[in-house]
């Protein structure tokens, strides 16, 4: 059959429409992690009556049983032609779209994810009393026989509470929210807790006479443990004014560790079973009463729906294939912690699942994994960049920060080295390290400078 001209640039037109759809809606669930995810797909159900949230529990009508009394002409004519036919991708399936809240509400739908109902029904009228820095000022017995539960229970509420993001939230004082914070460091200093603890007070005001007396501690380690101390933030309404860019979030996979084999399940328990329903496609298309341009936007929904269902099964086998081969990577990470990271970026990673970089890229953007210890991480902290030394070998960031702590700790403490000696010498290692590098990790390390540490 011969075409005109018109003809064959209006079928390579619908034909690039379809490959945009399909790469638009393939990106955008790639890029979802589930709790948005979810959310997309049910608004997606609601305006396109091919996806069908399929559920195993209810037993399938037979195809000559299904009886579709629904006017869809009525339903396809409201207005005019439903928005997907104006629009390649709907408002709801762009990613990082959030109501405006206060940090308040975020703080309270965090509480939501972290406690019991009981729990938590405790914890909001507990919130309700806390002052403007977000400090407790009553007295726990009295809530306690208030609310009818024991004062133990109030006490693991407001353990729960303090350690959920930002950290603090309902300590009694400021001793307390210090202790807090020195509690949720990565790398905890023993004697700076029990001196927050113990001695808060005097450590504020620089009185060391008491600590020296009961702790017994060398003078260097006294004052290294002042120093971090004043480096926490005095109120917990300092870190609330920052809620605006924490996003409290459900972990999209998990990690098991059975014997020394480390295993990836996919939390998928909340994306709905999405099918295309073929039954009501075939039975609308047999239905002579649909006018031309309503049955050409019926395949468009259909069309649609396929690429949805091609994309969430693509999504589901490309994460579990990443993730696995990004915890294979990091074993040593995950059993020894952040200095043994390896250094490994989302190209390399892509190489090794077989996929484009910038699939990958949107693949674990946004999404968070819980570890076989119980804590919750980004995918982007099994990520990072090396340095290359001299000799080839590849090390990342923690690893170089590891060896620049274990450097000053050998130095001469009458004598500490500068950044600029520390660069020389990591150099004579073999390292390639600038002194803008030296000076930025020693700080990350919370490590003084030279003048400081000497003794």
């Amino acid at each position: 059959m011969n075409l005109t001209h018109k003809q064959e640039q209006t079928i390579k037109h619908e034909l690039r429409l379809h490959q945009v759809v399909r790469l638009i809606l393939t990106a955008r669930i790639m890029q979802l992690p589930n709790q948005d995810l979810k959310k997309s797909l049910d608004e997606e159900a609601s305006v396109n009556p091919l996806l069908q949230v399929h559920d195993p529990e209810k037993q399938p009508q037979e195809k000559d049983e299904q009886n579709y009394t629904e006017n869809w002409e009525a339903w396809f004519r409201q207005d005019d032609i439903p928005k997907q036919d104006r629009e390649i991708i709907p408002e709801h399936w762009q990613p990082d779209r959030m109501a405006e809240d206060s940090p308040d509400s975020r703080f309270l739908n965090a509480m939501n994810l972290e406690m019991t109902d009981d729990e938590l029904s405790v914890a909001e009228v507990l919130f309700e009393f806390l002052d403007q820095h977000y400090f407790f000022a009553g007295d726990t017995q009295e809530f306690a026989d208030k609310l009818g539960v024991r004062d133990y229970f109030i006490e693991d509420v407001f353990f729960k509470m303090q350690r959920i993001e930002p950290y603090g939230i309902g300590s009694r004082n400021a001793g307390e929210y210090c202790l807090i914070q020195l509690q949720m460091l990565e790398k905890r200093n023993q004697l700076a807790e029990l001196v927050a603890k113990q001695f808060y007070k005097d450590s504020i005001k620089g009185i060391y006479k008491n600590i020296y007396k009961h702790t017994k501690a060398d003078i260097v380690e006294v004052k290294e443990a002042v120093r971090l101390i004043r480096a926490m933030h005095r109120y917990p309404s300092v870190n609330m004014e920052y809620t605006r860019d924490i996003r409290y979030v459900k972990p999209d996979a998990k990690i098991e560790k059975e014997g020394e084999i480390y295993k990836v399940v996919l939390l998928n328990n909340d994306i709905p079973d999405i099918r295309v329903n073929t039954a009501l496609f075939k039975h609308l298309r047999r239905n002579g009463k649909l006018p031309p341009d309503i049955k050409k936007h019926l395949e468009k929904l259909k069309y649609r729906a396929e690429q949805i269902t091609k994309a969430l099964v693509l999504r589901r086998e490309r994460l579990q294939k990443a993730l696995e081969t990004m915890v294979e990577k990091q074993r040593d990470f995950l059993e020894q912690g952040e200095f043994y990271l390896k250094p490994l970026i989302a190209k390399k990673l892509a190489a090794l699942v077989g996929c484009e970089h910038s699939v990958m890229c949107r693949l674990l953007k946004q999404k968070y994994i819980l570890t076989h210890q119980g804590k919750t991480l980004a995918c982007k902290d099994f990520l990072c960049r090396g340095f290359f030394g001299r000799n080839g070998e590849e090390l990342s960031p923690p690893k170089m920060k590891k060896m620049l702590a274990d450097l000053i700790a050998q130095e001469n403490k009458q004598r500490p080295w500068s950044d600029r000696i520390l660069s020389e010498k990591l150099g004579k290692l073999e390292l390639v390290i600038g002194l803008r590098t030296v000076n930025k990790y020693r700080e990350e390390l919370h490590i003084p400078n030279s003048r400081d540490r000497k003794e």
